[in-house]
């Protein structure tokens, strides 16, 4: 048997399996990042959305991390919202109506602190390390989200929900994200980024992503 680790012996607590109520509490914009798939390598720009994650057991009792807060649970996509993508499908079946014409460029800031129904599963990595992962979102059923008065049912949230844009004009405030909601593999991720060298190292701004205002719904059922 080959030496192993003390890493491999430690295993940190995960969000459970199940269909939990959740709430968008970070958008991470990871910049233009290297992707490889069947051996063709392609620069893509990702985008990375963490949810606060309510888990309950089969009692109902919150399960949470091993500070006692909810478990934080993430999705990478990439930044691209076309019929093709990936993030799109998940965006419109989260607010359970899909996106219209007049909705883009779409504004990613109106998703947070938005709530969610979400399926929460678990998959085995490298080196048999087992990771919660978001297998899909759906609007909080109502019966669920409001009582008979109107009155919300929703947890209240722990994390101030905040959106880490490379875009953002005021760089000491991004910066300021970046350092406190960031973890060390996706600060270096992110610091590798062509669009993250170009703020630091005082070369050219990159091209705006476009986020601008949407239009308001009337429908209360409808997240954002």
């Amino acid at each position: 048997m080959k030496p192993m680790n003390q890493s491999t012996f430690i295993d940190f607590p995960k969000c459970p399996e199940g269909q939990f109520v959740a709430r968008l509490v970070g958008i991470f914009d990871m910049g233009t990042q290297r992707q490889e798939f069947q051996g063709a390598v392609k620069m893509m720009p990702k985008v990375y959305l963490q949810f606060e994650v309510y888990a309950e057991d089969e009692k109902g009792d919150a399960v949470t991390d091993d500070e006692g807060k909810p478990f934080l649970v993430g999705i990478e996509f990439t930044a691209s919202m076309s019929a093709k993508s990936n993030l799109l499908p998940f965006i419109n079946k989260w607010r359970g109506k899909p996106l219209e014409d007049a909705d883009f460029p779409f504004d990613f800031s109106r998703m947070l602190g938005q709530y969610g129904l979400m399926s929460v599963a678990h998959k085995e990595g490298k080196e048999g390390k087992v990771f919660a992962i978001i297998n899909g979102i759906v609007p909080v059923p109502r019966q669920m989200a409001k009582d008979s008065e109107g009155k919300s049912l929703l947890p209240p949230g722990l994390v101030t929900p905040e959106f880490f844009d490379l875009d953002d004009q005021d760089w000491a405030h991004a910066q300021d994200i970046f350092d406190r909601r960031l973890w060390e593999k996706m600060k270096g991720r992110i610091q590798a980024s062509p669009e993250y060298q170009a703020r630091v190292g005082g070369g050219a701004k990159p091209a705006s992503s476009g986020h601008l205002p949407a239009s308001e719904y009337s429908d209360d059922d409808i997240p954002f």
